[in-house]
Protein backbone atom coordinates (compact mmCIF):
# COMPACT_ATOMS: atom_id res chain seq x y z
CA UNK A 1 0.00 0.00 0.00
CA UNK A 2 1.40 3.51 -1.27
CA UNK A 3 1.60 6.10 1.62
CA UNK A 4 -1.29 7.62 -0.35
CA UNK A 5 -3.52 4.55 -0.49
CA UNK A 6 -3.21 4.04 2.87
CA UNK A 7 -3.97 7.99 3.80
CA UNK A 8 -7.27 7.30 1.90
CA UNK A 9 -8.25 3.93 3.41
CA UNK A 10 -7.28 5.59 6.87
CA UNK A 11 -10.11 8.18 6.41
CA UNK A 12 -12.53 6.21 4.84
CA UNK A 13 -12.33 4.35 7.97
CA UNK A 14 -12.93 7.26 10.35
CA UNK A 15 -15.39 8.73 8.43
CA UNK A 16 -17.28 5.55 9.11
CA UNK A 17 -17.08 5.93 12.85
CA UNK A 18 -16.06 9.40 13.92
CA UNK A 19 -19.77 10.93 13.91
CA UNK A 20 -20.05 8.45 16.81
CA UNK A 21 -17.06 8.67 18.49
CA UNK A 22 -15.67 12.42 18.32
CA UNK A 23 -12.11 11.01 18.90
CA UNK A 24 -10.65 14.23 16.62
CA UNK A 25 -10.44 17.81 16.79
CA UNK A 26 -9.06 18.59 14.16
CA UNK A 27 -9.68 16.79 11.09
CA UNK A 28 -8.35 17.88 7.34
CA UNK A 29 -8.56 15.78 4.32
CA UNK A 30 -6.60 18.20 1.92
CA UNK A 31 -3.95 18.46 4.68
CA UNK A 32 -3.94 14.56 5.10
CA UNK A 33 -3.12 13.79 1.69
CA UNK A 34 -0.68 16.68 1.28
CA UNK A 35 1.44 14.87 3.60
CA UNK A 36 0.91 11.33 2.46
CA UNK A 37 1.90 13.38 -0.89
CA UNK A 38 5.05 14.81 0.60
CA UNK A 39 5.87 11.23 2.32
CA UNK A 40 5.87 9.20 -0.79
CA UNK A 41 7.57 11.74 -2.95
CA UNK A 42 10.59 11.39 -0.21
CA UNK A 43 10.64 8.06 -0.65
CA UNK A 44 12.44 7.65 2.54
CA UNK A 45 11.78 4.78 4.86
CA UNK A 46 11.66 5.49 8.71
CA UNK A 47 10.97 3.42 12.05
CA UNK A 48 7.56 5.08 11.56
CA UNK A 49 6.67 4.92 7.86
CA UNK A 50 3.21 3.13 7.53
CA UNK A 51 2.01 4.41 10.77
CA UNK A 52 -0.86 6.58 10.86
CA UNK A 53 -0.49 9.27 14.31
CA UNK A 54 -2.90 11.23 16.33
CA UNK A 55 -1.76 14.31 18.12
CA UNK A 56 -3.44 15.40 20.77
CA UNK A 57 -4.57 18.80 20.54
CA UNK A 58 -1.95 20.30 23.16
CA UNK A 59 1.04 19.92 20.77
CA UNK A 60 1.67 22.53 18.02
CA UNK A 61 1.50 21.04 14.57
CA UNK A 62 2.23 23.08 11.74
CA UNK A 63 -0.29 24.24 9.67
CA UNK A 64 -3.40 23.03 12.14
CA UNK A 65 -4.86 24.81 14.64
CA UNK A 66 -3.89 24.48 18.36
CA UNK A 67 -7.00 24.79 20.82
CA UNK A 68 -6.39 22.94 23.90
CA UNK A 69 -9.91 21.88 23.40
CA UNK A 70 -11.11 25.22 24.64
CA UNK A 71 -13.27 28.02 22.42
CA UNK A 72 -10.75 30.14 23.67
CA UNK A 73 -8.18 30.16 20.37
CA UNK A 74 -10.86 29.62 17.66
CA UNK A 75 -8.57 29.07 14.59
CA UNK A 76 -4.97 29.63 15.83
CA UNK A 77 -2.56 28.50 13.88
CA UNK A 78 0.54 26.95 14.91
CA UNK A 79 3.35 27.74 12.80
CA UNK A 80 5.79 25.14 13.62
CA UNK A 81 6.14 21.24 14.73
CA UNK A 82 6.59 20.71 18.18
CA UNK A 83 9.70 18.62 18.83
CA UNK A 84 7.59 15.29 19.23
CA UNK A 85 6.16 16.00 15.81
CA UNK A 86 9.42 17.03 14.43
CA UNK A 87 10.73 13.46 15.44
CA UNK A 88 7.06 11.77 14.42
CA UNK A 89 7.48 13.47 10.49
CA UNK A 90 11.36 12.46 10.67
CA UNK A 91 10.71 9.09 10.84
CA UNK A 92 8.07 9.26 8.11
CA UNK A 93 4.92 8.46 10.38
CA UNK A 94 1.92 9.82 8.69
CA UNK A 95 -0.23 12.52 10.62
CA UNK A 96 -4.09 12.44 10.38
CA UNK A 97 -4.97 15.24 12.89
CA UNK A 98 -5.43 16.94 16.33
CA UNK A 99 -6.87 14.50 18.88
CA UNK A 100 -9.37 15.47 21.11
CA UNK A 101 -8.30 16.69 24.44
CA UNK A 102 -10.05 17.68 28.05
CA UNK A 103 -9.80 21.91 27.97
CA UNK A 104 -6.22 22.63 28.95
CA UNK A 105 -5.86 18.42 30.17
CA UNK A 106 -7.92 19.59 33.17
CA UNK A 107 -11.08 18.59 34.40
CA UNK A 108 -13.98 19.91 31.95
CA UNK A 109 -15.13 15.92 30.07
CA UNK A 110 -14.72 16.13 26.55
CA UNK A 111 -17.67 15.24 24.09
CA UNK A 112 -15.54 11.85 23.16
CA UNK A 113 -17.27 8.14 23.49
CA UNK A 114 -15.44 5.02 24.71
CA UNK A 115 -15.59 3.09 21.46
CA UNK A 116 -16.41 -0.28 23.21
CA UNK A 117 -19.17 1.80 24.96
CA UNK A 118 -20.87 4.83 23.86
CA UNK A 119 -22.82 5.34 27.14
CA UNK A 120 -19.02 5.20 28.87
CA UNK A 121 -16.43 8.06 29.17
CA UNK A 122 -12.85 7.15 27.54
CA UNK A 123 -11.33 8.71 29.95
CA UNK A 124 -9.29 11.91 30.42
CA UNK A 125 -7.50 13.88 29.74
CA UNK A 126 -6.01 12.07 26.65
CA UNK A 127 -9.38 10.87 25.53
CA UNK A 128 -8.94 11.84 22.26
CA UNK A 129 -5.89 9.71 21.55
CA UNK A 130 -6.94 6.52 23.24
CA UNK A 131 -10.45 6.53 21.79
CA UNK A 132 -8.78 6.82 18.03
CA UNK A 133 -6.41 3.70 18.87
CA UNK A 134 -9.25 1.73 20.55
CA UNK A 135 -11.50 2.71 17.73
CA UNK A 136 -8.43 1.90 14.80
CA UNK A 137 -8.75 4.94 13.17
CA UNK A 138 -4.59 5.64 13.88
CA UNK A 139 -2.27 2.75 15.02
CA UNK A 140 -0.60 5.57 17.08
CA UNK A 141 -1.41 8.38 19.40
CA UNK A 142 0.42 11.05 21.59
CA UNK A 143 -0.64 11.43 25.06
CA UNK A 144 0.56 13.75 28.39
CA UNK A 145 -0.10 12.94 31.81
CA UNK A 146 -0.12 15.41 34.52
CA UNK A 147 -2.01 13.18 36.79
CA UNK A 148 -3.41 9.74 34.95
CA UNK A 149 -4.06 11.28 31.56
CA UNK A 150 -2.06 8.35 29.68
CA UNK A 151 -2.78 5.44 32.05
CA UNK A 152 -6.22 5.99 32.60
CA UNK A 153 -8.04 6.52 29.10
CA UNK A 154 -5.55 3.50 28.00
CA UNK A 155 -7.22 1.32 30.29
CA UNK A 156 -10.60 2.50 29.95
CA UNK A 157 -10.35 1.99 25.95
CA UNK A 158 -8.73 -1.03 26.13
CA UNK A 159 -5.76 -0.15 24.64
CA UNK A 160 -1.41 0.32 25.96
CA UNK A 161 -0.22 3.41 27.17
CA UNK A 162 3.25 4.40 27.82
CA UNK A 163 4.10 6.78 30.22
CA UNK A 164 7.96 7.61 30.71
CA UNK A 165 9.61 8.68 32.88
CA UNK A 166 9.93 12.48 33.49
CA UNK A 167 11.99 14.73 30.75
CA UNK A 168 12.38 11.54 28.62
CA UNK A 169 10.44 13.17 25.29
CA UNK A 170 11.11 17.16 24.59
CA UNK A 171 8.20 18.80 25.88
CA UNK A 172 9.21 22.51 23.04
CA UNK A 173 5.70 23.22 21.40
CA UNK A 174 3.68 21.97 23.76
CA UNK A 175 0.56 23.59 25.75
CA UNK A 176 2.68 22.68 29.57
CA UNK A 177 -0.32 22.46 32.45
CA UNK A 178 2.22 21.49 35.47
CA UNK A 179 5.64 22.03 34.84
CA UNK A 180 6.90 19.79 37.19
CA UNK A 181 4.23 17.01 36.27
CA UNK A 182 3.40 17.59 32.66
CA UNK A 183 5.47 13.94 30.93
CA UNK A 184 4.86 12.69 26.84
CA UNK A 185 3.92 9.34 26.07
CA UNK A 186 2.14 7.47 23.47
CA UNK A 187 -0.63 5.19 22.81
CA UNK A 188 -1.03 2.06 20.97
CA UNK A 189 -2.69 -1.29 20.46
CA UNK A 190 0.56 -3.36 21.56
CA UNK A 191 3.92 -3.05 23.95
CA UNK A 192 6.29 -2.92 20.99
CA UNK A 193 4.52 -0.75 19.03
CA UNK A 194 3.97 1.96 21.71
CA UNK A 195 7.73 1.45 22.68
CA UNK A 196 8.97 2.29 18.83
CA UNK A 197 6.54 5.28 19.24
CA UNK A 198 7.83 6.89 22.70
CA UNK A 199 11.70 5.77 21.37
CA UNK A 200 11.44 8.15 18.06
CA UNK A 201 9.68 10.83 19.93
CA UNK A 202 12.28 10.54 22.64
CA UNK A 203 14.92 9.65 19.81
CA UNK A 204 15.74 6.50 21.93
CA UNK A 205 14.99 4.06 19.63
CA UNK A 206 16.42 1.17 21.84
CA UNK A 207 14.49 2.25 24.18
CA UNK A 208 12.68 -1.31 24.35
CA UNK A 209 14.52 -4.02 22.78
CA UNK A 210 14.17 -7.86 23.64
CA UNK A 211 18.00 -8.16 24.15
CA UNK A 212 17.63 -5.94 26.97
CA UNK A 213 14.75 -6.72 28.35
CA UNK A 214 14.98 -9.06 31.75
CA UNK A 215 13.07 -10.26 34.55
CA UNK A 216 11.18 -7.64 36.00
CA UNK A 217 11.06 -7.18 39.75
CA UNK A 218 7.34 -5.90 40.60
CA UNK A 219 5.43 -4.67 43.56
CA UNK A 220 2.13 -5.83 44.16
CA UNK A 221 0.31 -2.62 45.74
CA UNK A 222 -2.61 -2.38 47.58
CA UNK A 223 -3.21 1.14 48.18
CA UNK A 224 -4.73 1.99 51.32
CA UNK A 225 -7.81 3.57 48.78
CA UNK A 226 -8.34 -0.11 47.48
CA UNK A 227 -11.47 -0.41 49.72
CA UNK A 228 -12.74 1.91 46.94
CA UNK A 229 -12.29 -0.39 44.13
CA UNK A 230 -15.11 -2.77 42.71
CA UNK A 231 -14.52 -6.46 42.58
CA UNK A 232 -14.03 -6.93 39.50
CA UNK A 233 -10.74 -4.28 39.78
CA UNK A 234 -9.71 -6.27 42.53
CA UNK A 235 -9.93 -9.61 40.65
CA UNK A 236 -7.84 -8.10 37.81
CA UNK A 237 -4.91 -6.76 39.83
CA UNK A 238 -4.79 -10.44 40.91
CA UNK A 239 -4.78 -11.89 37.90
CA UNK A 240 -2.54 -9.27 36.33
CA UNK A 241 -0.13 -10.37 39.03
CA UNK A 242 -0.71 -14.30 39.34
CA UNK A 243 0.25 -14.17 34.85
CA UNK A 244 3.68 -11.52 35.58
CA UNK A 245 4.34 -14.42 38.24
CA UNK A 246 4.18 -17.07 35.52
CA UNK A 247 5.97 -15.32 32.44
CA UNK A 248 8.98 -15.11 35.15
CA UNK A 249 9.22 -11.71 36.61
CA UNK A 250 9.69 -11.81 40.65
CA UNK A 251 6.24 -9.99 41.89
CA UNK A 252 6.59 -9.23 45.53
CA UNK A 253 3.33 -7.58 47.51
CA UNK A 254 3.97 -4.31 49.02
CA UNK A 255 2.94 -3.60 52.65
CA UNK A 256 3.03 -0.43 53.91
CA UNK A 257 2.13 3.19 52.63
CA UNK A 258 1.29 5.45 55.59
CA UNK A 259 2.61 8.30 53.51
CA UNK A 260 0.31 7.76 50.65
CA UNK A 261 -2.54 10.74 51.80
CA UNK A 262 0.00 12.85 52.19
CA UNK A 263 1.65 12.09 48.90
CA UNK A 264 -1.77 12.43 46.59
CA UNK A 265 -2.65 15.92 48.69
CA UNK A 266 1.08 17.05 47.84
CA UNK A 267 0.00 16.29 43.91
CA UNK A 268 -3.23 17.76 44.12
CA UNK A 269 -1.54 21.21 45.67
CA UNK A 270 1.43 21.51 43.15
CA UNK A 271 -0.57 20.57 40.35
CA UNK A 272 -3.45 22.92 41.17
CA UNK A 273 -0.50 25.54 41.58
CA UNK A 274 1.13 25.08 38.56
CA UNK A 275 -2.06 25.25 36.79
CA UNK A 276 -3.21 28.40 37.75
CA UNK A 277 0.39 29.80 36.60
CA UNK A 278 0.28 28.31 32.93
CA UNK A 279 -3.24 29.29 32.23
CA UNK A 280 -2.80 32.92 34.54
CA UNK A 281 -3.44 34.46 30.81
CA UNK A 282 -6.30 32.14 30.03
CA UNK A 283 -7.77 33.44 33.24
CA UNK A 284 -7.17 36.61 33.39
CA UNK A 285 -8.60 37.52 29.85
CA UNK A 286 -11.30 34.61 29.48
CA UNK A 287 -12.72 33.27 32.72
CA UNK A 288 -16.50 33.22 32.85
Amino acid sequence: MSVIELAKATLERIAVGENRIRAFAHLDHDTVYAEAKRLQNTGAKGPLSGEVIAVKDLFDVAGMPTRCGSAIYGEHQAQRDSAAVASIRAAGGLIIGKSVTTEFAYMTPSLTRNPHNFDRTPGGSSSGSAASVAAHFVTMATGTQTAGSIIRPAAFCGVVGFKPSFATISRSGLSIFGETLDTIGGFSSDVATVSRFVGVMADRPGLITPERIRAPKLALWRTPDADQADDAALAELERVANAAARAGAVVTEFKGGSGWSALLQAHTTIMAHEGARSLGYEFNTSYD
